[in-house]
């Protein structure tokens, strides 16, 4: 008789993989220390270290990955962070008896230093199709950035005027004519980078008046014309009066 073949399932080990970073919160340009344990304990197995900075895609903290001691047990030290949130996790790709193996995810936050925009409008009045200057500083200075300007209208919705790069020194500046009359407030706003923290400056206020015309100062010509008539008359009335009585 035929001797039928016999399968057998043969069923990997399990495995993980723990990590721990240490600080949590740090500042730009710090470093943080990854201690990493793989269970059961294997020797000089490869570990690799990922990351995910602000939701971008994964990348390997150092290509040849880490290698573990006689206890299963890995550590790396981490330098000159950016700033931003970060996703810290590990992998190890398993081997013939055992499976792989992925970390929890540990959330590493790098703070951003602080900066400052100013905004500043001159003249603060003009009227329609004349030109005011908005100025402003970014402070520490970051030379060939992009700083945008908005503006309010009447209906209260924040609308881009315009994106204007800062010189050396972290200046800018703008020329705007506007079309329509009105009180128009401006803010401007930069997002940052991988060193410093986004920056808003306060609020301005451009006041555009209507073109003139001579319904403009209307009222004062007739304030005017009437002081003219009234004042003589008035004076006339009077010296009347006098050599009456």
């Amino acid at each position: 008789s035929e001797i039928e073949p016999a399968f057998i399932n043969i069923t990997k080990i399990s495995s993980s993989i723990t990590i721990t970073v240490d600080p949590l919160t740090v500042s730009v340009g710090s470093s943080v220390i990854i201690n990493g344990t793989l269970t059961p304990p294997k020797p000089n197995e490869r570990i690799y270290v990922f990351y995910r900075r602000d939701g971008r895609p994964s990348m390997k903290i150092g290509l040849l990955g880490h290698i573990t001691d006689a206890e299963g047990h890995f550590n790396l030290t981490w330098e000159d962070l950016k700033g931003g949130s970060y996703d810290v996790y590990a992998k190890w790709d398993g081997d013939l008896n055992t499976e792989k193996a992925t970390s929890s995810s540990i959330t590493l936050t790098v703070l951003r230093k602080d900066s400052n925009l100013t905004i500043d409008i001159n003249p603060e009045t003009i009227t329609i199709e004349s030109n005011s200057t908005i100025t402003g500083t970014l402070t520490p200075a970051q030379p060939l950035v992009d700083v945008t300007i908005y503006y309010r209208n009447a209906t209260g919705s924040w609308i881009p005027l315009a994106t204007v790069q800062t010189d050396a020194e972290g200046h800018f500046n703008y020329t705007w004519t506007p079309d329509t009359a009105g009180n128009f407030d401006l803010y401007a706003n930069w997002t940052g980078d991988d060193t410093y923290a986004s920056a808003q400056s306060e609020t301005a206020t451009l006041k555009v008046e209507g073109p003139f015309t001579i319904l403009t100062y209307l009222p004062y010509i007739a304030v005017g014309v009437a002081v003219i008539i009234v004042v003589p008359a008035l004076a006339y009335f009077l010296m009347k009066r006098k050599k009456t009585t």
